[in-house]
């Protein structure tokens, strides 16, 4: 089966207060992801990945990216985003700050 190309991606970080709002964020990120799969593969999301990212300041972020095959999947997929959102807000009620980033891709390396 052939993987599709990402044209689209979004990439948000997000700062949490402390090391178990960082952890309760990504099980519960995890676990409505999970049940919304089937929603996203109709929106023909390519990929979803949740990073930790490191950093010098000791700031507790984790990075979302989503890599979408045309901007109608980008689209489409916003809706389900804001329900995740909501969702999560109602089940965790953490503090987050969000930075939401997105773009074309204009260069894409594979070395495997």
């Amino acid at each position: 089966m052939e993987t599709a190309e990402s044209k689209l991606m979004s990439f948000v970080t997000a700062d949490l207060i402390c090391q178990s709002h960082l952890d309760k964020t990504l099980s519960t990120w995890d676990s409505i992801i999970n049940d919304m799969e089937k929603e996203f593969v109709r929106c023909k999301v390519i990929r979803h990945t949740v990073t930790k990212i490191w950093n010098k300041d000791g700031i507790y972020r984790i990075g979302f990216l989503w890599e979408y095959p045309d901007h109608e999947s980008y689209l489409k997929t916003q809706v389900l985003i804001k329900e995740v959102k909501k969702r999560f807000e109602k089940e965790t009620n953490l503090p987050v700050k969000n930075y939401p980033n997105r773009g074309i891709v204009m260069s894409d390396k594979v070395f495997s």
